[in-house]
């Protein structure tokens, strides 16, 4: 599956790679960000949180069950 969105003005465009399996139900949408753009990515109990501030590192948190998984930054 892709997910993509486009950020008009600045030709930029965030795409998301997500793997096809059986009975997956991907949901990905743009949230509200302050001086960037952030995603939610869902499936099943897992939430994927994409933050990509204007400047500086992006930030990725996965949360299972609402309890913080994994966390990367680059």
């Amino acid at each position: 599956s892709c997910f993509s969105a486009a950020l008009s003005g600045r030709g930029e465009i965030i795409s998301f790679l997500l793997p096809a399996k059986a009975g997956a139900e991907w949901v990905v949408r743009e949230i509200e960000a302050q001086d960037g753009r952030a995603f939610e990515v869902h499936e099943g109990k897992s939430v994927d949180l994409v933050i990509i501030p204007a400047a500086g590192a992006w930030v990725w948190t996965r949360t299972i069950d609402g309890q913080v998984q994994e966390t990367l930054s680059t």
